[in-house]
């Protein structure tokens, strides 16, 4: 019973076609485990042999077009009828010992198992290991001539098997995999079942997933195991689902590597005080961003891999989105439609198995309600649970529940308020550490500021007429509120608190009418992002230097469509750690009270007393009490 599987890549061509080959047509069957949304993969076919038993060998691949630095895919394969064999693969140079008992084969066939492993940034070599000479092939598959992800680290992690039978089973995996993996990698996973007797089903999954995502695998006959490679995603809280047939047989789950946008740092949770400013270091992914062509769009921070997360053939596709909102701990974009009153959302990602224009997670937040409509600039505060958008029908300022009350629906919400007195503002932005917010009033061209708890607000800045607002943003580190005039095209800067100077960062730059400015304030990153209704989306420095064009409408070689950008904003990941840096920003004194927050496996103590003002030194008499 059972099958016995070989995983492979292939490239689809521009129609989403794929050819297939069976020699059996009653036997052999395609299974599709599922698909990268970017790369390019290059089909190649041929093989490395073995010439030194139980010792690990390196092998060049230029020879068969495969590019310094590529990852690769390879086909490991055991052809002895009667006895397991350890295979292994590995990139050039490494230590890591990545091999598999691979069980004897049958019928003159083979046994196997793909893995994807880096050639050398310098000559393309790999590393292979076979426990003998004979009835051992390795054979290269392909390799990534843009991989999908940015980079591909090999390692070897048992990560534990189920507890039940026939249940998907959540699995932590945060104290298993290396402490720098991004929390949101790809994982290579190697299912093996070494049951003698019968077949098994293992699986593997995206946490949550709805996906019955598991292999029927033979038995392993008289030793060794019967492998298959499958890969999924990992949440933030770095958990997948596993699934297993009978929890009582011997199975391996292996993580045998995984893909990633870069990793987390080392120091992955610093905490910057600056009075009461204290916030975990995030690191930058994506540009999200609103696209009046008829959907929310996505691309990389320099512009690169831009796509449509909802076509604007969906049936929900926006129609004239504004303004835009990124929930990262809940994984949802946020996006206001003025002509149709209507707020929504849908997942950062697109669902597994589905595409961008079918999706089936855009929900209606806010349609149809009774004196609230128009509404403009959005933003979210996580810590309350609550989003902030300005209205034009009336001019308000309106707050209610990221999610709609139970009970009620889109239409029929009773929880929307307006905050403060009536004001014309097209822009917002929420400081989720101070809990205070700021507006861009467009009639007296002020911008004011407000706590959440206090309605009343303050002027920080006057123009006394004769400016446009082109976007507010802010450095979240400093404070700085930053803005833009889309009369003189003048990107400016001013405290928080309006005191001092305005400065004048960049004094017509190449912007022309700008609608937005978001403030990308990662240590790694430290620029803005500009959108312009001549349609292009360009950033620059925080002083106002390396102005460019990122993003453009109708360039090639897509010739995608961009029409006047509204707002735009970065998803901003935080980096998680078990370990701790206390950092003083500027002279502000500390208050006795203040509270610190982490989102790593810190252990919680009784409560927090901090000794030293500036550089603060680790030591007995410092305790962190875990308050988020």
């Amino acid at each position: 019973g059972g099958k016995n599987f070989v995983v492979m890549h292939v490239q689809a061509d521009a129609e989403s076609k794929i050819e297939t080959f069976a020699q059996d047509i009653t036997f052999n069957q395609f299974t599709l485990l599922g698909f990268w949304t970017q790369g390019q993969y290059v089909e190649v076919s041929g093989t490395l042999n073995v010439t030194a038993s139980a010792t690990w060998q390196s092998r060049d691949l230029t020879s068969f077009g495969v590019p310094a630095g590529a990852v690769t895919e390879i086909l490991l394969s055991n052809k002895n009828a009667s006895a397991e064999r350890s295979i292994g693969v590995r990139a050039g140079g490494s230590s890591l010992e990545r091999r598999f008992n691979i069980h004897e084969a049958e019928d003159a066939g083979i046994d196997s198992l793909t893995l994807f492993t880096n050639a050398t940034s310098g000559s393309a070599n790999i590393e292979i290991y076979g426990q003998g000479t004979t009835n051992i092939d390795f054979v290269l598959l392909g390799y990534w001539s843009t991989p999908p992800l940015a980079e591909f680290i090999e390692t070897v992690v048992d990560i534990g098997e189920a507890v039940s039978d026939i249940t998907w089973e959540s699995q932590d995996l945060s104290t298993l995999l290396p402490l720098d993996i991004n929390p949101f990698s790809v994982l290579e996973v190697v299912v093996g079942s070494e049951e003698g007797g019968q077949e098994r089903e293992l699986g593997v999954r995206q946490s949550g997933s709805a996906q019955n995502r598991f292999l029927d695998l033979h038995e392993a006959e008289a030793g060794g195991l019967d492998f298959a490679r499958m890969h999924t995603n990992l949440d933030g809280n770095k958990i997948v689902d596993i699934y297993e047939e009978s929890a009582a047989s011997v199975s391996d789950f292996i993580v045998a590597g995984y893909w990633q946008d870069g990793p987390a740092p080392a120091a992955s949770l610093d905490l910057f005080i600056q009075g009461r400013r204290a916030f975990p270091q995030s690191r930058s992914t994506k540009l999200y961003f609103t696209n009046q062509n008829g959907s929310i769009d996505r691309a990389d921070l320099n512009g690169d891999n831009w796509e449509n997360m909802i076509d604007p053939s969906h049936a929900l596709a926006p129609l004239g989105p504004l303004g835009i909102a990124l929930d990262v701990g809940g994984r949802h974009v946020y996006w206001t439609e003025t002509s149709r009153d209507l707020i929504a959302r849908m997942g950062l990602e697109i669902p597994n198995g589905e595409t961008a224009l079918n999706r089936s997670d855009v929900e209606i937040l806010m349609s149809g309600v009774a004196g609230i409509g128009a509404p403009q600039g959005l933003d979210i505060h996580i810590a309350s649970g609550l989003m902030f958008f300005t209205t034009l029908s009336p001019n308000v300022l309106v707050s209610g529940n990221m999610n709609i009350p139970s009970g009620e629906t889109f239409s029929t919400r009773t929880d929307l308020v307006q905050v403060g007195t009536a004001i014309t503002a097209n822009k917002i932005v929420i400081d989720e550490i101070e809990d205070r917010y700021y507006l861009a009033e467009t009639v007296f061209d002020t911008i004011q500021r407000a706590t959440l708890a206090n309605a009343t607000r303050e002027t920080i800045f006057d123009a006394t007429g004769g400016f446009v607002f082109g976007g507010i943003g802010q450095d979240t580190v400093l404070g700085d509120i930053y803005f833009v005039d889309s009369i003189s095209d003048d990107v400016q800067k001013l405290a928080q608190d309006g005191q001092g100077d305005v400065e004048v960062i960049a004094d017509s730059p190449g912007i022309f009418t700008t609608r937005d400015l978001f403030v990308d304030d990662t240590e790694d990153q430290r620029n803005m992002y500009l959108s312009d209704s001549i349609d292009f989306i360009a950033r620059m420095n925080l002083d106002g230097t390396g102005f460019e064009i990122i993003i453009e409408n109708f360039v090639a070689p897509d010739f995608k469509i961009l029409i006047n950008p509204n707002e735009l904003e970065v998803l901003q990941i935080p980096f998680i750690n078990d370990s701790v840096s206390l950092f003083i920003a500027g002279p502000q004194p500390i208050e006795s009270d203040i509270g610190l927050f982490t989102i790593g496996p810190l252990p919680a103590s009784s409560g927090m007393s901090l000794f030293t003002v500036g550089p603060v030194q680790a030591t007995s008499g410092l305790d962190l009490f875990v308050v988020g």
